[in-house]
């Protein structure tokens, strides 16, 4: 990115063959001539040789329980996918959405697991919210990482009498949207997380009175992960709340100025963190949103494991964020908090894409079960039946818990420990852990 290169065609071969190599071009993002001098390359190498730790200390690891099928119940759906592509599992109304990459189908599933529908979407059905009675999909285009305009919004009608239509399209990898009226005109506006790959944005789209929609870009970087809508400074303005991945890391709000938005840091990370996911949750109860983050992407290089991987809780005091809680998680990427046993305290249930697979793999789910101050840590048989990358926690019973989904998708490890052949023998897409603390 300082233009400084191993030979004259390593350049060239950064950049995909396609409209997204001509956007990171165009974007200057690898300089055809060096922007640093030897001397300053030099230092910079050196500190990091010099300084960087031959090793990092892990933190200890609590004992981790398989018995969590005591509580709750191990329910497998129909469908088999070989090799399951999940990209998204989200409960809706009495209807289970799936995505998955590999098919380009979006599945309906009902309340006993049964698939009741599907839709061919293309590559990678990463989010989908209900507006205005119809399913609006967020549709990334290619689930491999690249710069490639392909993404979308995908609307489509609840009962599938009406033709699909695309609202929005030429995105940079969407991975999640949200809906809402930021300019108080009536009509529902979109922010969309364009994470690309060496470009990308976090751009908002305003609905106009032709019925199609005026961009914005709030962000022109690449990263965005995960988007909220909310009045953050109170001034009866909605505000946007973004994740960033790719290096530049941290929670930003833009502030709703009218015509335009001001960028503020919420909270910034080290780029080391892998920034994989964040949620507003009400975790202590005093009627304002606490932030919920994991820190996990461990794909870039040969991964190793983070001390600083895990869960993060950052209290919300009059719109100041710190740290409350850290629960140590190798390579986490979601984790919601619920009273999942009843007890009226908030445990912790997460997922990880990225364990420890040569000591316990076992831990791409665990439950944290608060009590007396302290976690029991429990997950189940079977967890090693797929790659667990995507989690939905939702009370799909209606019978006053929690039950927690997972979807899977299969992927080689590192290193390779012969989990593939038994993901993708059992095709395996997703699980129900239907909760039977009620």
């Amino acid at each position: 990115m300082y233009g400084i290169y191993d030979s004259d065609s390593t350049r060239e071969s950064l950049f995909e063959n396609n409209e997204g190599g001509e956007l990171v071009k165009a974007r200057g993002v690898f300089p055809e001539n060096r922007r640093l001098d030897e001397k300053t390359w030099k230092a910079i190498r050196d500190y990091y040789l010099n300084n960087s730790p031959e090793s990092l200390e892990q933190k200890t690891r609590q004992e981790l329980k398989m018995d969590l099928l005591t509580n709750f119940k191990l329910c497998k759906p129909e469908l088999v996918l070989r090799p399951p592509a999940v990209t998204m599992v989200k409960l809706i109304g009495d209807k289970i959405l799936v995505g998955d990459a590999n098919k380009g189908a979006l599945f309906l599933i009902n309340q006993e697991l049964q698939t009741i529908n599907a839709a061919m979407v293309k590559e990678g059905a990463v989010h989908v919210e209900m507006v205005e009675e119809d399913y609006w999909l967020t549709v990334m285009g290619s689930f491999s990482p690249g710069d490639d305009p392909k993404g979308m919004i995908l609307k489509l009608d609840v009962n599938g009498k009406k033709p699909a239509e695309i609202p929005v399209k030429d995105l940079q990898r969407p991975v999640h949207s949200s809906y809402e009226d930021l300019n108080q005109d009536g009509m529902v506006d979109i922010v969309v997380c364009e994470f690309g790959k060496w470009t990308g944005a976090l751009s908002l789209w305003l609905s106009n009175p032709k019925g199609g929609y005026d961009r914005m870009n709030l962000s022109s970087e690449s990263g965005a992960i995960k988007a909220y809508i909310r009045d953050m400074n109170r001034d009866g303005k909605k505000d946007v709340v973004a994740l960033f991945g790719q290096g530049n890391e941290g929670i930003r709000v833009y502030f709703n100025e009218g015509e335009k938005y001001r960028e503020e840091y919420l909270l910034r990370f080290p780029p080391s963190y892998g920034s994989s996911f964040f949620n507003f949750q009400d975790v202590d109860q005093d009627g304002d949103d606490d932030i919920v983050y994991c820190a996990g992407d461990n794909a870039d290089y040969l991964p190793i494991l983070k001390p600083y991987h895990g869960i993060y809780l950052f209290e919300n005091n009059e719109g100041n964020f710190t740290q409350k809680e850290f629960i140590t998680m190798d390579g986490a990427y979601a984790a919601y908090y619920s009273d999942f046993d009843s007890d009226n305290d908030q445990d912790v249930v997460a997922i990880s894409f990225f364990p420890d697979y040569v000591n316990s793999p076992e831990r791409s789910f665990v439950l944290f079960e608060r009590e007396e101050g302290s976690f029991i840590e429990r997950s189940f048989e079977g967890v090693l039946d797929s790659r667990w990358i995507v989690m939905d926690v939702a009370d799909i019973e209606n019978d006053g818990d929690q039950d927690i989904i997972l979807g899977g998708l299969t992927f080689e490890t590192v290193p390779d420990v012969g989990l593939l052949d038994r993901w993708v023998e059992k095709g395996l897409p997703f699980v129900v852990l239907e909760n039977q603390s009620r």
